[in-house]
């Protein structure tokens, strides 16, 4: 399968974050092989990705489905989400762990840290009903 999407309806809710009564409007498409993705967008070489204006989008989309690579490779189909308000404040990947925990990840592509980085993690609860939210930081 070349894409992968999570999606739910309007209509459905996201049962361990019904806390933000957040409904799915839209899905995030996300491609499984981030080199066909490069050269759809006839990108050659490791320099041209880094000036690429999608630079950012096609990082988080490696780094999310590599995540799930491995999990799959593990044996576990892991719940994956992410959030997003109507602000635009947004956590790029939530992976539900157990009942017990979730992880928030923000995902950012750039050298060094920014403390604007973790401002959509510290906006984010530190737990939902009896779930712990663990929040992690992945930058390039």
């Amino acid at each position: 399968m070349l894409f992968w999407m999570r999606y739910k309806t309007c209509l459905n809710y996201l049962a361990i974050y019904k806390h933000f009564q957040m409904k799915i409007k839209s899905p995030k498409l996300y491609f499984y092989d981030t080199g066909l993705l490069s050269s759809l967008l006839k990108i050659r070489d490791a320099h041209n990705l880094r000036i690429h204006y999608l630079y950012g989008s096609i990082f988080e989309n490696f780094v999310i489905t590599d995540i799930l690579k491995n999990s799959y490779h593990k044996g576990i189909k892991p719940n994956m989400y992410f959030w997003r308000e109507s602000n635009g404040t947004e956590i790029d990947l939530l992976i539900e762990v157990n009942s017990a925990k979730t992880l928030a990840v923000e995902i950012k592509n750039a050298a060094t840290f920014n403390k604007d980085f973790i401002k959509n993690l510290n906006h984010f609860p530190n737990k939902i009903e009896n779930a712990n939210i663990e929040k992690h930081l992945i930058f390039d």
